[in-house]
């Protein structure tokens, strides 16, 4: 059955997709770490607050709009060159 698709026993199978994401931030977190360390800073990570779910559709809706704006001036560009 479904239960055999977990990793771990007993863990929430909508939960799988999340963890492929997770290599990638602790490599992120360790390139950040390792380059502080080159260059002599500190290395001081801040835990961020919890974002309810209307302030991060709000979050969402403005990279979103953010992301089409800028991806609307490159196809203007690329038209205006040829």
């Amino acid at each position: 059955g479904i239960h055999k698709f977990g990793a771990v026993d007993n863990m929430r199978i909508r939960v799988i997709p999340v963890l492929g994401t997770m290599p990638a931030i602790m490599g992120q977190s360790l390139a950040a770490m390792a380059l502080c360390e080159l260059g002599g800073k500190p290395f001081t990570p801040m835990g961020g607050e919890r974002l309810g779910r209307n302030a991060r559709n709000r979050l969402y809706q403005h990279f979103k709009n953010r992301e089409n704006k800028v991806r609307d001036e490159i196809e203007l560009v690329d038209c205006d060159e040829s």
